[in-house]
């Protein structure tokens, strides 16, 4: 019904229609404020009104009163609930007999006969009537019923959807808090979400039980929401493994690098390769024990095989370090067997010794030499370098050994020529007397 015959040709005391009272069924609801059922249901319509050509036409503009009346459940059993041609007056509840009861009188008192010029109307006039706002229904011009209930379900549909939502997210917050922050196991994330997404689910269907087709599209909605909130959990998850472990192997790497920088070089090789090995495990043991139950064993291999891969790498260092160090010691023992020897067969009182003298300081000298190569040595015993130093020293007494011999021989004509040169002074001695 167009605006001109809505204002000019229409006789609006024909839409003095009785009191509207909306009957909401198995409901029960805590509102804001104190709200009464009947201040909701103004709200909602006022709220969500239909214009056309700029002509606000409403339920609260037909009806001269428009009343929300709540009926609470008829029954508690499934088997009532099914069918309630079954429940007897004393099996209903309570709630629901007092809430029924009062529909019934307030209908009683309500129902008054409709009047047209201050009489009764009669069934030619009332069909006429019914006539006019069908027409007016169908061509958009009046606020329909069944759209008042579409925009009561919806807000229903909207307001279950967000509280499930809610529902969702504080729940596996929760079960997240007991992890401290920390990341978790992808495949227990996706348990602990499937867990939770389940009683969201359940909830929304006690939220809007009995609305089948709005229990529908509300539980399709609740999946889009929660499958977006869930994904984009997953990601920083994955994001914060990733992060544990590069945390973790740089962690142990700078562990690992400070216990081998405190061992004690030089040590014997075997030794150090105990003891690298023992270094090496417990780095794997100690990334394992933060990192295994985060994520899946070819990944946990995979990052092993990293960590295993920078610890060698510290672990030649150490290596060489050490070599280098039980060669500066036998470069050192060889240092000291030298002196040794030049101190064994040094000629304190510069006097000629014997022949055998010589020969027994020398051999002396050298057997201590020896000596104290292998004893300050003995760390590097094992060493592939080893026997090269020991033929190393040899070639460094040698020359001393013949320097000896040489002193031998020169102590020898020393004392030679002392003994000849006494003899002739002898002799002219004796000339020089006869």
């Amino acid at each position: 019904m167009s605006k001109a015959k809505w204002m000019d040709d229409f006789n609006h005391d024909l839409l003095s229609f009785p009191p509207l009272i909306w009957v909401v069924q198995d409901f029960v609801q805590q509102t804001d404020d104190g709200e009464t059922s009947q201040e909701w249901l103004h709200r909602l319509m006022t709220t969500h009104t239909r214009d056309n050509d700029d002509y606000d036409i409403s339920l609260l503009s037909i009806f001269k009163h428009v009343d929300c009346h709540t009926l609470f459940l008829p029954a508690t059993t499934k088997h009532l609930l099914s069918d309630l041609s079954r429940a007897k007056e004393e099996d209903l509840t309570l709630d629901y007999r007092r809430e029924r009861d009062s529909l019934i009188q307030k209908l009683r008192v309500g129902l008054v006969p409709k009047e047209k010029n201050e009489r009764p109307i009669t069934g030619p006039e009332l069909a006429g009537l019914l006539q006019i706002l069908v027409d007016a229904a169908n061509d958009g011009s009046l606020s329909q019923i069944p759209s008042r209930w579409a925009v009561f379900s919806q807000q229903l549909e909207d307001t279950a959807t967000e509280d499930c939502l809610a529902f969702y997210e504080a729940e596996l917050n929760a079960q997240l808090q007991r992890y401290a922050g920390e990341p978790v196991n992808a495949e227990l994330l996706q348990g602990l979400h499937e867990a939770v997404k389940e009683k969201a689910e359940k909830l929304l269907e006690h939220l809007l039980l009995g609305l089948k087709d709005t229990m529908v599209t509300a539980a399709e909605a609740l999946s889009r929401e929660i499958f977006t909130k869930y994904h984009f959990l997953h990601e920083m998850n994955e994001k914060r493994i990733k992060l544990k472990l590069t945390e973790s192997q740089h962690r142990v790497e700078l562990e690992t690098e400070e216990t081998l920088g405190s061992l004690p070089l030089a040590m014997r090789s075997s030794e150090l390769q105990v003891l690298l090995s023992r270094v090496v495990e417990d780095a794997v043991v100690k990334l394992t024990s933060v990192v295994g139950q985060l994520i899946a064993d070819d990944m946990l291999q995979t990052q092993i095989k990293l960590l295993q891969s920078s610890v060698r790498k510290l672990r030649d260092s150490i290596t060489l370090k050490n070599s280098k160090a039980l060669e500066e010691v036998m470069s050192a023992a060889a240092s000291n067997a030298v002196e040794k020897f030049k101190q064994g067969t040094y000629n304190k009182e510069h006097q000629p010794r014997s022949q055998s003298m010589i020969e027994r300081l020398i051999s002396n000298g050298r057997a201590d030499a020896v000596k104290v190569y292998v004893e300050e040595s003995e760390l590097a015993e094992e060493e592939a370098s080893y026997e090269a130093y020991t033929a190393l020293l040899m070639v460094h007494v040698t020359p001393l050994f013949r320097h000896s011999k040489n002193l031998l021989i020169a102590s020898a004509g020393i004392l030679m020529y002392s003994r000849s040169y006494r003899e002739r002074s002898l002799v002219k001695c004796r000339s020089a007397v006869y």
